[in-house]
């Protein structure tokens, strides 16, 4: 089928030259020429240029020839010599003005020399005899160096730092890159071979306590097969991962988008998403939200724009909804693919061969308002996007590092730079930690969530356990977060951080030792052995300005304090207020108490009997931090509960 194609573009190309030219062909020139043909239906491009010398020896202004011959010096990258072929025709041929510099202005596209190749465009759109549509593709060439042209002139910062060898490997491809948000652990594809016999599978690497990257090795099974894995994202934490397969037992067609998860420390064996998601073509090249609530990849489906499009699923009740294309502002007529969805979420970044670039590829950057609008995408700029073919770039979460593939010294290798002013994304902090027992030091099953501290919405949630203790959820700035950590048999523990004005951010790393629910209170005095505190600080209970009025985002936590008084009901509390030194000391000493009194109320209100609590205003007089600067004295206004 492919060499058919070729036939008939061949015959097409050629004839368009031959158009009003009666020639009489010498028999032999003309059996060159058929050879010629035969050799480029097989792809066979210098033998087909051999033929096509001796039939022009034979006959030096045999149109066709010339005409094929100028098309393959072109392919086979001999621009110089091909445009003076199409330069020979035009003095054979002058009606044909307008096609030959249309091909030469082509041509100076491949060499990126564009104020030759606007010369060329103007004088193929200006010439006599020219066809609408020929004019027509040399005004959209113009518009493109015109862009291209003005891409160069004004490049972007670009400092390309390649991946060492650990990483890198000079005899096979390596590619697609994702990290995780904390940037200590690094996913890639690497191909072995090229098409149509290829091996593509999953690598990853580790940083070490130096900071410097370990040697990268195969994921192995379950993740990897016989067959290609072509494109992986991972989320924020590195413990959930969707990529995409060929040929895999259970799937829906050609590529399909699985997706795992650790447990116990180990990937457990992919699940293919199945339909909406998946369907009998080709779905691929997956990016997952850091909520985990949006599925953005690449589908050629036939639901599109073009050739491949960009869709988005989003997780409704723990089920993947229909995708939804991203609609033409993104999905053009070309192919729209490669999405990589920011931990901002709403910085999309993604590759393109329909919007106006450098080069067959390049990659853009698009944002989305507060209604779920895209705008327009931007290209990234020169030198980042270039003649080649530019895709997959992953940005860190602080906006500041983007990471792709270059082609270098024969093979695609991994590299880091920073990103341009205009494409870079909202900064993104995270916290990360582990949760162990406060009695016993190793590590514990917990749940933590996190809250934005205006609404109560929950956004992020994940878990930790005996084996997989650590934890990475990371923040957008702009908001303010509640923070907690829960197992149904420790006390909960809490935490905020305040990034709504954040200027300066910085990343939160936390041991939590939670304290188990005791049955007894028993006061041990002058121990060697660590005290357990019964004590809950909650950070996220908080109050209208000088006011004992409960804002609505404490009830999070202080439903979990209700839901521990249920739940073990031989246990009583005593609510203490606490504020900084703000205001005189009678005045703090009665807000602490109303506080308290308010918190009381909450809990009576949500089904505890009053006699298992008491509540007390303790004022300024127990910081438990600085008062000296905002962040000390918001510690230490708090209400603490003690268990009795």
């Amino acid at each position: 089928m492919k060499n058919v194609l070729l036939l008939i573009s061949i015959l097409v190309f050629c004839s368009n030259w031959a158009l009003g030219q009666k020639q009489e062909i010498p028999k032999k020139a003309a059996k060159a020429y058929q050879d010629a043909r035969l050799a480029y239906t097989f792809e066979n491009r210098k033998e087909a240029i051999e033929h096509l010398e001796k039939a022009i020896k034979v006959y030096p202004k045999y149109v066709n020839a010339i005409a094929l011959m100028a098309k393959l010096e072109g392919e086979l990258e001999n621009y110089e010599k091909a445009i003076s072929l199409y330069k020979d025709l035009i003095a054979l041929v002058p009606n044909d003005e307008c096609k030959a510099y249309l091909q030469i202005g082509k041509l100076y596209i491949k060499q990126a020399n564009y104020p030759m190749a606007i010369e060329a465009f103007e004088t193929s759109a200006n010439a006599p005899n020219c066809r609408a549509s020929t004019i027509e593709n040399a005004v959209i060439q113009l518009e493109i160096c015109h862009f291209r042209d003005s891409m160069i002139n004004n490049p972007v910062s670009f400092n390309p730092i390649p991946f060492d060898t650990l990483i890198n490997s000079s005899e096979v491809h390596d590619y697609l890159p994702m990290l995780t948000a904390d940037g200590e652990h690094l996913f890639f594809t690497k191909r072995m071979g090229d098409p149509p016999i290829y091996d593509e599978n999953f690598y990853e690497a580790s940083k070490n306590e130096n900071g410097e990257w370990e040697k990268a090795v195969d994921m192995g099974s379950p993740i990897n097969t016989p067959f290609n894995e072509g494109a992986l994202t991972i989320s924020p934490d590195g413990k959930r991962l969707f990529f995409a397969a060929m040929d895999r037992f259970g799937g829906e067609g050609n590529f399909d988008i699985w997706y795992s998860y650790k447990k116990n420390g180990k990937w457990i064996r992919p699940l293919n998403l199945g339909r909406p998601v998946n369907g009998p073509l080709w779905e691929s090249q997956p990016s997952i939200s850091a909520d985990g609530k949006e599925l953005f990849f690449a589908a050629k489906n036939g639901k599109g724009e073009g050739d491949i499009d960009i869709f988005v699923s989003k997780l409704v009740d723990n089920i993947w909804q229909e995708p939804e294309n991203l609609g033409k502002k993104i999905n053009t007529k070309g192919a729209d693919q490669c999405p990589f969805i920011h931990p901002d979420g709403k910085t999309l970044y993604f590759a393109s061969s329909g919007h106006k670039g450098m080069g067959s590829s390049d990659l853009f950057v698009v944002r989305r308002n507060a209604l779920g609008e895209w705008g327009e995408p931007k290209n990234l700029g020169y030198p980042i996007n270039t003649l080649k073919n530019e895709n997959s770039l992953f940005v860190s979460a602080d906006g500041k590092t983007g990471y792709y593939s270059q082609f270098i010294n024969n093979s695609f290798d991994l590299v880091s730079f920073d990103i341009p002013k205009h494409a870079q994304p909202d900064a993104v902090t995270y916290v990360k930690g582990t949760v162990a027992s406060a009695e016993t030091k190793l590590f514990i099953n917990s749940k933590i969530e996190i809250y934005d501290a205006l609404n109560g919405e929950l956004l992020a949630i994940t878990e930790t356990s005996e084996k997989e203790s650590e934890f990475l959820i990371t923040l957008p700035i702009g908001k303010n977060y509640i923070f907690s950590v829960n197992n149904e048999a420790f006390l909960p523990h809490s935490e905020n951080f305040s990034l709504a004005n954040a200027e300066i951010l910085k990343s939160y790393e936390l041991e939590i030792f939670l304290t188990p629910i005791p049955k007894a209170v028993t006061v041990v005095e002058n121990t060697p052995n660590p005290v357990v505190e019964n004590k809950i600080v909650m950070k996220n209970i908080t109050f209208e300005t000088n006011s004992a009025d409960l804002k609505k985002s404490s009830f999070i936590e202080l439903n979990k304090i209700v839901e521990i008084l249920k739940d073990n009901k031989s246990i009583k509390m005593r609510i203490e207020g606490h504020t900084d030194n703000v205001g005189s000391d009678s005045a703090n000493l009665t807000l602490s108490q109303k506080r308290a009194d308010a918190v009381k109320s909450f809990l009576v209100e949500s089904g505890i009997i009053s006699s298992r609590l008491s509540s007390i205003g303790k004022g300024e007089t127990n910081p438990i931090d600085t008062n000296n600067t905002e962040e000390g004295r918001a510690n230490n206004r708090r209400t603490e509960f003690i268990i009795e």
